[in-house]
């Protein structure tokens, strides 16, 4: 049987700036806009490295310096500028194009000190006195500020608390007194709500609708979250391929208005088919995520070796199969 098939071709062309965002995570860099190598792979193949600038004490691996009170932007911006106006990239495809998402170095302890100002309590509102939220309210609109001034409107700016109480058992010198990430009590999600109002707070004075400023959390527990999160988180980012989160979200959107979601999780190991990955991305996508976000996508040189010897090793594996077949 014969069948006549009229196929007509549309002329398509991908556009510079992602729909969809898949955003490699990385952690543990010591000085992370050093280079801007990692960056320049990541935009070559349409995807966006976004790398956490601080660690569990709260220090940044690189942020402004502070002098008498005031920011000091001239280095900062000598490095962070061009990732943010899109020059680290001008002679690349998609040229001059940004990156789409980028952690702030706020954090508990930055650049306000959590330790000079916290007093024992369960609960955010009681531990913090007036100083504490008022001077890092300051601080949030001076990054505003000077954003605006930069004309840096492309790129979401994420204020991302990502440090753990838990972790001082393998630091002394962690400065988290809640979950921040993946929250799991209920003061976890109530010092999220907190830190959320203060950032809100802060940008309300001087709202710029070209800006991207975003409170970001990574919500592993959403059901233990209630309502606690509505209306303060711009973005959540949720366990990867998990249908009651999805739909959690989705009753957000009805009930309270839009949140942005996107999903986190891990991509396939090295010897697994790669298209898990890309049917991660798109089962993400037909359920109306942002993104998805491998949550480590750097490594040690160490681990790198370990990866290329395992390589290696499956491809001799392979081929023996294939000669004994």
């Amino acid at each position: 049987m014969v069948f006549d098939v009229e196929l007509e071709v549309y002329n398509f062309t991908l556009p510079d700036k992602l729909s969809f965002v898949p955003e490699m995570n990385a952690y543990g860099t010591a000085d992370p806009y050093k280079s801007y190598d990692y960056y320049k792979l990541a935009h070559e193949h349409r995807t966006c490295l976004n790398r956490l600038p601080y660690i569990w004490t709260g220090k940044p691996a690189f942020a402004p310096d502070v002098k008498d009170g005031v920011f000091d932007w001239e280095k900062w911006d000598q490095r962070i500028g061009p990732l943010l106006d899109g020059s680290a990239f001008k002679d690349m495809k998609r040229a001059n194009e940004p990156v789409d998402v980028f952690y702030l170095p706020f954090n508990e302890n930055w650049p306000v000190s959590v330790f000079q100002h916290f007093k024992p309590s369960y609960w955010a509102d009681e531990a913090f006195g007036i100083e504490y939220g008022e001077k890092l309210k300051d601080d949030f609109q001076a990054f505003a500020d000077h954003f605006r001034e930069q004309r840096w409107f492309d790129t979401i700016f994420q204020l991302y608390l990502n440090n753990k109480i838990t972790y001082r058992g393998k630091n002394d010198s962690s400065s988290a007194p809640w979950h921040f990430d993946e929250p799991v009590n209920t003061q976890d999600f109530w010092a999220l709500r907190w830190y959320g109002k203060l950032w809100k707070d802060a940008l309300s004075k001087k709202r710029d609708p070209r800006l991207k400023m975003c409170f970001r959390a990574d919500i592993s527990y959403s059901e233990f979250g209630r309502n606690i999160l509505w209306g303060i988180t711009d973005m959540e980012y949720i366990g990867g391929n998990n249908q009651q989160k999805t739909r959690m979200i989705h009753d957000r959107q009805v009930l309270n208005g839009p949140v942005r979601f996107a999903e986190y999780g891990s991509a396939n190991r090295i010897d697994q088919s790669n298209a898990m990955t890309l049917l991660w991305c798109l089962s993400a996508w037909f359920k109306g995520a942002d993104g998805v976000l491998p949550w480590q996508t750097m490594g040690t040189k160490e681990v790198g070796k370990k990866l290329i010897r395992m390589r290696f090793f499956i491809l001799a594996l392979k081929g023996r199969c294939l000669l004994s077949g």
